[in-house]
């Protein structure tokens, strides 16, 4: 009979423990949730507030704004007045536009000479180019050296992205030159 005791008191202790553990684990969850709901309630009271913050600046915003603008305006207006009733600024402004119209021209004449320039030099290479490829096809020719012929090829094909480079070159240069206009 003490083993049908002591087997009822550890049945008895793992019944109560389970219990507990349940009640613990239902009390977690029920924690758990609250704690999860105290969160959702942060944020939408933390939304409430900034949302009734907002419509507050926003609204003082605009009328700032607005005044900023009729404040702008005034000054504008009072500062136009003032520099078209002084005949020396009014001598001055039209000196400065014919100086800038001047310097606008020599700049684009400077521009047509530096792209002569930059076509004389390019068609120079070219011609010089041609002739050594002409002068090293007729050594190849006097030498019967044909097996340079593939060499030839990849030598064309260097060139071709040569001059290809060349103009690119030129393209960027005459760009950055009307960027400085």
């Amino acid at each position: 009979m003490a083993k049908k005791d002591k087997k009822a008191k550890k049945q008895a202790k793992k019944a109560n423990a389970q219990f507990l553990g349940a009640a613990i684990e239902a009390k977690g969850f029920d924690v758990a949730h609250k704690i999860w709901l105290a969160g959702v309630g942060a944020y939408g009271k933390a939304y409430d507030v900034a949302t009734e913050g907002v419509g507050k600046v926003s609204e003082q915003g605009e009328v700032l704004f607005e005044d900023l603008v009729a404040r702008g305006e005034e000054i504008e207006s009072d500062v136009r007045a003032r520099l078209t009733s002084n005949t020396a600024i009014n001598k001055k402004t039209e000196q400065m536009n014919r100086v800038t119209e001047e310097a606008a021209k020599d700049r684009a004449r400077d521009r047509d000479a530096a792209g002569d320039a930059n076509e004389a030099v390019t068609k120079f290479q070219s011609e010089q180019r041609e002739r050594l490829e002409a002068r090293m096809e007729r050594m190849r020719d006097a030498l019967g050296l044909k097996q340079f012929s593939l060499k030839g090829k990849k030598a064309e094909k260097l060139h071709s992205k040569l001059d290809d480079l060349e103009e690119q070159v030129a393209d960027l240069k005459a760009d950055a030159d009307g960027v400085d206009d």
